[in-house]
């Protein structure tokens, strides 16, 4: 990861970015509030991207004060992006996971939305959320899902510091439906700010599934 130093025609001042693994010197960067990504043509040779100043920059950018709704995730690529976002402004993701054969799904996104963007919830108490749905019949989504054991649809599942929310996710369709019981989810994923492990990590739950606690 590296951070740009200079204005130049490949990004801005302060600008986060991440190489890409499946693009070479291909780029994903994002200031908080709009990501890019970067591809200069393949065809030129190696010094045409050395415009860029690299500096390392430690893990703890900025933390936005308002809740975002990013576009949805079809590949791997994105879905580092929206982690590397997440981990390093300390800001809970909150991951729909879909599709667009699943009918029940297309009716809670809505209401998400309306939480977010009416209701403010997490923002009105200072803990921001970011919320992007995850579409599992997307061609380039690969392994995305299987990451995470994510077996039935639709599914709510919040990451924290990169840590999913195993013992936390909701996969009961009626649950989703509230407005009530979605408030108050939203509002405890968002009162972890970024903390991480509270709610349960993928390693924790497979310990108890397999015996390792009750």
């Amino acid at each position: 990861m590296f951070q740009i130093s200079s204005e130049n025609s490949l990004g801005k001042r302060g600008d986060d970015c991440v190489t890409s693994n499946f693009m070479p010197f291909e780029y994903t960067c994002f200031n908080y509030t709009s990501i890019m990504i970067i591809r200069p043509a393949l065809k030129l040779p190696i010094t045409g991207i050395t415009r860029l100043s690299i500096r390392p920059f430690s893990i703890g950018g900025k933390k936005p004060t308002e809740n975002r709704i990013l576009n949805s995730i079809r590949n791997a690529s994105d879905f580092d992006t929206y982690m590397l976002l997440s981990s390093s402004s300390n800001t809970p993701l909150i991951l729909h996971w879909t599709a667009s054969w699943c009918a029940p799904c297309r009716a809670i996104t809505p209401l998400i939305h309306s939480l977010l963007t009416d209701a403010k919830v997490g923002e009105r108490n200072g803990n921001p959320l970011m919320f992007a749905e995850v579409e599992l019949d997307a061609p380039e989504i690969g392994e995305v899902a299987g990451r995470y054991m994510i077996t039935s649809i639709p599914m709510l599942l919040a990451m924290s510091r990169r840590e999913p929310q195993m013992e936390t996710r909701v996969t009961d369709v009626n649950q989703m439906k509230s407005r009530k019981f979605m408030e108050e989810w939203l509002e405890t994923e968002a009162a972890r700010g970024g903390a991480g492990g509270a709610g349960g990590s993928l390693f924790g739950n497979l310990g108890k599934l397999f015996g390792g606690g009750s």
